[in-house]
């Protein structure tokens, strides 16, 4: 293939292969400039449809999600060209950061708004795993390979029945060649954040036929929570691999949300925002979650700077966000 040209693009060499096609490093003689040129076969009759579900993910502009920059017929398919990116997978990455639940929980959250950005266009992924999220040496996380991508029935149906993919990734329904929605890929989504924190799949085999018997099943290999990940993540990834679709969560924004780290550290944060903009210019403070005492000690190094007023006007500001109820913080 080295050497091949399809449509202006010159093929470089192989990057790797899927269960539809092949990608490729390629030469953009135009904007003289490598891209990953993604060769889909087509499936079944469907041409129409593949280069439907192509100009979608072209249409498609998210941080998250890899650029797509040209879209073209082939003979027995579409070739897709995106942006070619230096960097590792997630496979890769977890492996070099494994026991790092923090640094894990923001790479996923940030993949997960890949997804819901897709599926907001109706496209769902259909094959998202380790290897199809991309940390880049710049540090983005970029969502790729949505060769297996389907658009889903605005309506509310599901997409056409899709056997492909990748076992250990994929939902009961997908294994039962069923229509599909967005949840399948919010199946994949947690059982790869599950297998990246715990170092094994969620779901025990070795053959594909062993790994499709304990999806359908629901026979997990997860131990015991591991102290490292909170009991919010944990459940939300536990429910986000349930049997029944209707059982995950409603979208992917629900899920991120209850992944999200706690309120307590937003709510330091703005609460620091307010009370700077409330000494004005020539102060800084520095606001402690401390008794009001260490406020008025505080307060006693920059005499002059306001008026006994202003002080109670900043501790009650203070003491507003004190006494919030909190959870405890934990790693996610």
């Amino acid at each position: 293939m080295r050497g091949d040209i399809v449509g202006r693009y010159l093929v470089l060499r192989t990057l790797g292969r899927g269960g539809m096609g092949t990608v490729y490093a390629a030469h953009d003689p135009e904007l003289d400039r490598t891209v990953a040129l993604k060769i889909v076969r087509r499936r079944g009759s469907g041409g129409t449809r593949l280069r439907e579900e192509a100009q979608t993910l072209a249409r498609l502009s998210h941080p998250n999600v890899v650029t797509v920059h040209d879209v073209g017929d082939l003979p027995n398919g579409v070739f897709i060209a995106m942006a070619y990116v230096e960097g590792k997978t997630l496979r890769t990455w977890s492996e070099d950061n494994r026991g790092n639940m923090s640094a894990l929980g923001a790479v996923m959250r940030e993949a997960g708004l890949g997804l819901a950005a897709a599926h907001a266009q109706s496209l769902v992924h259909l094959d998202f795993k380790p290897d199809n999220v991309m940390i880049a040496d710049d540090g983005r996380v970029l969502v790729l390979d949505f060769g297996l991508a389907q658009l889903q029935d605005r309506t509310g149906g599901g997409t056409e029945v899709s056997p492909l993919g990748t076992p250990a990734y994929m939902p009961p329904e997908q294994h039962r060649r069923e229509a599909l929605d967005a949840r399948a890929d919010q199946f994949a989504f947690c059982a790869t954040w599950l297998e990246c924190a715990l170092g094994r799949r969620a779901f025990p085999g070795k053959s594909p036929s062993s790994i499709t018997r304990a999806i359908l099943e629901g026979e997990t290999q997860l131990p015991a929570r591991p102290a490292s990940v909170s009991r919010a993540v944990w459940h939300a990834l536990l429910r986000g691999i349930s049997t029944d679709p209707a059982d995950r969560w409603p979208d992917m924004a629900t899920l991120l949300a209850q992944t999200a780290p706690p309120r307590r550290a937003r709510w330091q944060t703005g609460a620091a925002v307010v009370v700077a903009g409330t000494l004005g210019a020539g102060a800084m403070w520095v606001v402690s979650t401390g008794a009001e005492t260490q406020c008025r000690a505080a307060a006693s190094k920059v005499v002059g700077a306001w008026s006994p007023a202003d002080e109670d006007t900043l501790l009650r500001l203070s003491l507003i966000h004190i006494s919030e109820p909190t959870r405890p913080l934990y790693i996610s």
